[in-house]
């Protein structure tokens, strides 16, 4: 089957070098073919070089358009990204490549090349991408978290007092991850009700706010997202004389902190003293004030769940 283009035959009553017209719809080629010009097949790729980021931790993915044969003249190129549950496309770039693209919205997208050849647009398969919130480790692992829990700590042990009044109470807020920064940042703090050494003390940390914006673009130069909750636990130090003899409290997270963490799909963090003594998985009345302390894991959740 002769394709389409222009061919040159080599015949024994014409000679060599006779350009004849090849068609397409031949049955044959009525001599043998030694060049035939067909405009070549182009094709385009994206290659991505992985497919689950983290935001902040690991944000960083080289994207670039290959056109093939090699050597092709192409006039534009874009790289172009979606939600993966629809919507329009939009481009993340007018170049070949993004070496890095840094990724700063949270969501499972699709991405494609997209290159002009001769005037015509030629568009790549699409890839699949997954742009995850931070896990529980990275969050606490922050320098900047860790200040401000530590700070919070701090607060709590200062409001624990003996006198005039035996009284505590709990601290907590939310913790946020500014995208266009990569920077975390905090609510402002919300105090728990003051208690006495008799009661439990608690600390009402909202549902999760929205995020800013709720819905942001994939193309968007970034977002603010609420990626955790905290609170802390208070001292027991001045609780002996109120409770009954020998009486000691759960270290950590509780059941209903576990709890409110699933419901609002984020990990919860809590800051608390170590077990005393070790491995009791409790502290008793009476616990000096100072004593060690950490940060617990409440296992709502590892991470805030990726949305489509």
């Amino acid at each position: 089957m002769c394709q389409s283009g222009t061919k040159t035959p080599i015949s024994p009553s014409s000679g060599s070098g006779a350009a004849t017209p090849c068609s397409g719809a031949s049955a044959s080629c009525p001599a043998v073919c030694t060049v035939c010009n067909v405009a070549p097949q182009h094709t385009v790729d994206l290659t991505v070089e992985k497919n689950l980021l983290t935001l902040k931790h690991n944000n960083q993915c080289k994207l670039e358009v290959k056109v093939s044969p090699s050597g092709t003249a192409v006039s534009k190129y874009r790289i172009e990204i979606k939600r993966a549950s629809g919507g329009a496309w939009c481009a993340l770039a007018s170049d070949k490549s993004l070496t890095p693209w840094r990724a700063s919205i949270s969501g499972k997208f699709k991405l494609r090349g997209v290159a002009e050849i001769n005037g015509k647009e030629h568009i790549s398969a699409e890839k699949d991408v997954e742009v995850q919130y931070p896990n529980y480790g990275e969050i606490v692992e922050d320098a900047t978290v860790q200040t401000a829990t530590g700070n919070a700590w701090t607060s709590t042990l200062s409001d624990c007092t003996e006198a005039p009044t035996n009284q505590r109470r709990e601290l907590g807020f939310w913790i946020k991850l500014n995208t266009k920064t990569d920077v975390y940042e905090f609510t402002t703090t919300i105090n728990g009700s003051w208690v006495g050494p008799a009661d439990g003390a608690s600390v009402n940390v909202p549902s999760r706010p929205a995020d800013d914006p709720a819905t942001p673009s994939p193309c968007d130069a970034g977002a603010t997202y609420n990626v955790a909750s905290f609170h802390t636990h208070t001292p027991t130090t001045f609780r002996a004389a109120a409770c009954p003899a020998g009486s000691n409290r759960g270290v950590g997270p509780s059941g209903a902190d576990n709890t409110i963490d699933n419901n609002d799909d984020v990990p919860g963090v809590v800051y608390d003293y170590v077990a005393s003594p070790a491995g009791s998985g409790n502290i008793p009345m009476g616990h000096p004030k100072n004593s060690g302390a950490q940060l617990y894991h409440s296992r709502g959740k590892e991470r805030r769940t990726t949305p489509a």
